[in-house]
């Protein structure tokens, strides 16, 4: 039987997206359109769910054990690690509230739209988003330049998903594999993630 690939949200899709907004942001640096360039980029396993529906009782290391992707632009920037605090923390609102608000919304409508949704220890900057399901949150300057990095990389992220799966829709098989040694019998599972990926230490950025 013909089992056409779809690897899905992996990190390979997720460093091709990540280049392309690492470029796009350190562009932005350049033309002085932000203040520095550097930050951190951090992606929730989509199809995980968090222990509760209370920000408050998710802790960051429970967001870490359900990354699928992380990666700082200047590594070793001093405010590197402060950085990967407020993505995380940003990511876990996002993630956590993704079950009331559906999965397409920002921090930004939080703060707008739905601030009696706000409990302690969330944080009030934006720059966290969920598109398609997917909580991605971004931190390193203005909270809309963060957002706007979260956005180009999801936008790409799912962009290169779409045309591999439209190689998978060419394809006589009725059904998905993400590897030549799996066979998912199941037409409803699209894709399957990579073990999460540390978020410090030296996977280091471009």
């Amino acid at each position: 039987m013909d089992i056409q690939m779809f690897p899905g949200l992996t990190e390979e899709v997720c460093d091709k997206a990540f280049d392309i907004t690492s470029t796009a942001f350190k562009t932005a640096g350049l033309m002085e359109v932000t203040n520095r360039t550097a930050g951190t980029l951090v992606v929730v396993n989509p199809l995980a769910s968090p222990s509760s529906s209370d920000p408050s009782k998710v802790g960051l290391d429970e967001v870490e054990e359900h990354l699928v992707f992380s990666r700082r632009i200047d590594l070793r920037h001093l405010m590197a690690r402060k950085f990967d605090e407020i993505a995380l923390t940003k990511a876990r609102d996002i993630w956590v509230l993704r079950s009331l608000l559906g999965p397409n919304f920002s921090g930004l409508d939080i703060q707008v739209r739905f601030p009696h949704l706000y409990v302690p220890g969330m944080t009030k900057w934006h720059g966290g988003i969920c598109e398609g399901g997917v909580p991605v949150a971004f931190s390193g300057v203005q909270g809309h330049y963060d957002e706007a990095a979260a956005r180009t990389f999801i936008t790409w992220a799912i962009a290169i998903c779409r045309n591999s799966m439209a190689r998978v829709m060419e394809s006589d098989s009725a059904f998905i594999a993400g590897s030549e040694a799996e066979f998912m019998p199941d037409p409803t599972l699209t894709a399957t993630l990579p073990a999460t990926l540390p978020l410090l230490g030296n996977r280091g950025t471009k």
